[in-house]
């Protein structure tokens, strides 16, 4: 093979690879989709807290830890 295919089959098997991970994320970690990069959360605590303690976030994981939610 060529110094050409040679390359084209290393991209080829990175494309493979990673099409294989995200097919993966999704089947295991169901909030895959909330997960973007252009979200944002604003998290309110209950209990009549008039305001005080209000977070925003950009992710759904430091959510999780934030309320002590198992990931």
């Amino acid at each position: 093979p060529t110094k050409e295919d040679r390359t084209h089959s290393y991209w080829k098997a990175i494309y493979l690879y990673a099409k294989s991970l995200i097919q993966d994320l999704g089947e295991n970690f169901a909030q895959t989709d909330l997960n973007g990069t252009q979200n944002l959360w604003i998290i309110k605590p209950g209990g009549l807290s008039r305001g005080r303690n209000i977070k925003i976030f950009d992710n759904y994981p430091s959510i999780c830890h934030y309320a002590s939610i198992p990931f």
